[in-house]
């Protein structure tokens, strides 16, 4: 069971490290634009948004940072289109996925990275 609690650890990192980036990415593409009004509004909520993806990776609440990463991927502008906010969703959906299990099998809740 330890080989799942660590992939829990490091797919729940990996969601916030990818909202992180899209929202790095967002901004960058907001500042290019000359801070165009509607992309800053989309962008702040985005950050509100990646902001309770952080209290719920702290918390290891995966509704909580689920709720969050999911309104960075869909409120973040990018020049890239909507292929990474299906990643973004793809990589949600696995680690709810791995996260169930790991509640089923165990009946523990959270992804600390070291078991007690």
């Amino acid at each position: 069971m330890h080989k799942i609690n660590r992939l829990n650890w490091i797919l729940a990192t990996a969601c916030v490290v990818y909202s992180a980036l899209m929202l790095a990415l967002g901004w960058a593409a907001i500042a290019s634009s000359g801070f165009a009004r509607q992309y800053v509004i989309s962008a702040v909520v985005a950050t509100v948004g990646f902001g309770i993806a952080l209290t719920g990776y702290k918390r290891q609440n995966p509704w909580i940072m689920g709720a969050g990463v999911a309104a960075v991927m869909l409120f973040c502008p990018t020049p890239l289109g909507v292929i990474p906010m299906f990643v973004g969703f793809v990589l949600i959906i696995v680690f709810g996925f791995v996260y169930a299990r790991k509640v089923e099998n165990t009946g523990t809740k959270g992804w600390a990275r070291h078991e007690p």
